[in-house]
């Protein structure tokens, strides 16, 4: 059994691998639409996107192979599983809150690890089972693990983005 502090390491990496491999796909796509376009110019014709067959365009990454790069064994994370479903089926909305708690600031800029950490908070406190402050609390937790070089910049920052999610919810 996990304690609720590995539940959310857990599902925080789970987002993380997800958020990476969306950058990734779009990478490869954008690579490949460069690729047809200098063969179009080459061959002095007109490069039209949808005339273009891209052979293995790379699928987004499903929870569940996520969960395999995370876990070895993830039968046991089911609560780590179900966290991470939930932000993912309402990313819109988590994106949306984040964005407006930002000051000076864009979700585009921020790192992935962050981002992952600030989804998974806003998604605990939208389910509201878990004290918000506990969920700030825990997020914090892991912005010291994972994020922060020591100089608690990155704790102080999304501090104040929590705090804004919480007073905007």
């Amino acid at each position: 059994m996990y304690t609720r502090h590995e539940v959310r390491k857990f599902a925080m990496q789970i987002l993380y691998m997800i958020d990476q491999n969306e950058v990734a796909r779009e990478e490869n796509r954008l690579q490949q639409l460069r690729i047809a376009r200098e063969a179009a110019k080459e061959e002095k014709r007109v490069f039209i996107e949808s005339d273009v067959e891209i052979k293995e365009e790379v699928e987004r990454l499903t929870l569940a192979s996520a969960v395999e790069q995370v876990f070895d064994n993830f039968e046991k994370s089911d609560d780590a599983i179900g966290l991470a479903n939930y932000v993912t089926l309402n990313i819109e909305r988590i994106n949306n809150l984040i964005a407006k708690s930002l000051t000076n600031y864009t979700l585009d800029r921020l790192n992935s690890v962050d981002k992952a950490i600030l989804r998974l908070a806003t998604g605990e406190m939208l389910q509201n089972v878990t004290p918000r402050e506990v969920v700030i609390n825990e997020a914090l937790e892991l912005t010291r693990e994972f994020s922060d070089s020591g100089d608690n910049k990155a704790v102080r920052f999304n501090n104040k983005v929590l705090d804004n999610i919480k007073n905007n919810l």
